[in-house]
């Protein structure tokens, strides 16, 4: 009934409210750091695997200065992509709120932050809207619109 979407709201017949915008930056697990070593600058991360989101065609890239390098597993789902890199399988560009705070990933290159990509609620346009959907999509705005 809800999506949340990063960059664009998509196409078609949804309705979509912005509800801010988020942060992201680059994460590895320790024991790729450790097999790899940590890049010391952005131009670095090309000799790394690289686990990016997926650009939708005509959007502008959700990555530092221009074209990222290519990428060892891109898709659009950043779960995944924490997943990935967690089993160290390379350095993931991850909203930071994803980032778990348990020590299973830390921040590479923490100057780097890539900030304002905006964040939409999206939703069918379905009437009447069910009460359970206007409550949670009514959460989430006052939610993530207050969040840091």
């Amino acid at each position: 009934d809800l999506a949340l979407r990063v960059g664009h709201p998509g196409a078609g017949s949804f309705i979509a409210r912005k509800v801010g915008s988020l942060e992201a930056g680059f994460f590895a697990s320790p024991a790729y750091l450790e097999r790899r070593g940590t890049p010391a600058t952005q131009a670095e991360l090309g000799t790394h695997d690289g686990l990016w989101p997926e650009v939708p065609k005509g959007q502008r890239s959700f990555s530092p200065g221009g074209a990222p390098p290519k990428p060892a597993v891109q898709c659009a789902d950043f779960s995944l992509l924490a997943e990935l890199a967690k089993l160290g399988a390379g350095i993931a560009l991850l909203p930071t709120f994803l980032a778990p705070r348990d020590g299973s990933l830390v921040r590479v290159l923490p100057q780097v932050s890539l900030s304002n990509a905006p964040l939409y609620l999206v939703s069918r346009p379905v009437k009447p809207v069910p009460p359970r959907v206007r409550a949670l999509s009514d959460w989430l705005v006052q939610h993530l619109r207050s969040a840091p």
